[in-house]
């Protein structure tokens, strides 16, 4: 049985003693009763909501075995692992699955989410060493160098200072250890700001077919990847958003070495081929509207980026990457 305490420099409470709900979840001593900044009602109670809508261990599997065989990571001997930013568990499980003696800590601000990761690993995984604790992982309780992998998946673009949480890896990992992050990026989205804007442009100057619904669903997704790209960003703002931001190349780089890290590889999560019907796609599905309200004038505005940019620069044109640092 997995001892959540041995892996943190402060007391840890089950917060079972307080919500029968919560058994086995553990927080900070220091925490207990704390303001939680920058985590909005989407992942606290609204958490089941959220669930719902990211219910994605299959994918993570392959992914998470993909990037470690990627960087020739020998996923027969056991390890210890912090997940931070778990919610319930999309990439905690399929950890569990891949390595058999693995130990886990998992992180989340929401206990909510954790409790619902507990009950997944319970049906999946029941003889899985997880241990879940509510923290917040940017501050200083975890112990140094405990663990050999830190996974974080799209938590860093809802931090309201990533670099906080890209330390704290770097603290809590032990010599030649590897943070694995999957994160957004802003170029791909920059370019499809720049083609809905485009279609947005065309209805105006007269193209008929796409609905009030669908123009209203365009112009909020432009008005998301504008935020999120803004630099310096008012802290206001930033603890009202859910998604805060994306993100460059150049970012984790810099944050990298500026925690400790020697730098960082940053390769996209897709293959060759057309990308922006894809995207497109997928970004319709999470509407609810079909694929064919977007008239066929308006696909062939989407179709000629693929014809445009080479399989080279479509391949460099991140939209979902995987970050990796390794502490020297």
């Amino acid at each position: 049985m997995i001892n959540p305490s041995d892996y943190f420099m402060c007391d840890l409470v089950n917060l079972g003693s307080i919500d029968p709900r919560l058994a086995s979840i553990y927080a900070p001593e220091p925490e207990l009763g704390g303001q939680k900044i920058g985590i909005t009602a989407q992942f606290l109670e609204n958490a089941h909501v959220y669930q719902q809508g990211h219910f994605q261990f299959a994918h993570f599997n392959r992914l998470i075995r993909q990037t470690l065989h990627k960087i020739g990571f020998d996923i027969s001997k056991g390890v210890s692992v912090l997940d931070i930013g778990s919610g319930f568990g999309n990439t905690v499980i399929p950890m569990a699955e891949i390595f058999d003696e693995a130990v886990i800590i998992a992180t989340d601000l929401s206990e909510n989410l954790l409790s619902m990761l507990g009950g997944h690993a319970a049906k999946i995984c029941p003889d899985a060493r997880i241990g879940a604790v509510c923290v917040d992982a940017t501050r200083d309780y975890i112990r140094p160098e405990a663990f050999d992998i830190v996974v974080g998946s799209y938590i860093l673009h809802h931090i309201i200072d990533p670099k906080d949480v890209i330390a704290a890896a770097f603290r809590a990992l032990k010599p030649g250890g590897v943070a694995v992050w999957f994160e957004p990026f802003e170029a791909g989205f920059a370019v499809l700001r720049t083609i809905f804007e485009d279609l947005m442009a065309a209805h105006d100057s007269g193209r008929e077919g796409m609905s009030k619904e669908l123009r209203e669903f365009l112009w909020r997704q432009v008005r998301d990847w504008k935020t999120r790209s803004q630099p310096d960003k008012p802290i206001d703002l930033l603890r009202r958003l859910d998604d805060k931001h994306l993100f460059t190349r150049h970012y984790f780089v810099s944050a990298a070495k500026a925690v400790g890290f020697p730098g960082a590889e940053v390769f996209a999560l897709r293959g060759p081929g057309p990308v922006f019907r894809d995207m497109v796609n997928g970004l319709l599905g999470l509407n609810p509207l079909s694929n064919d309200t977007l008239p066929d004038w308006a696909w062939e505005r989407v179709d000629y980026w693929d014809t445009i940019l080479s399989p080279d620069l479509q391949m460099d044109l991140i939209f979902q990457g995987t970050i990796i640092m390794r502490k020297a």
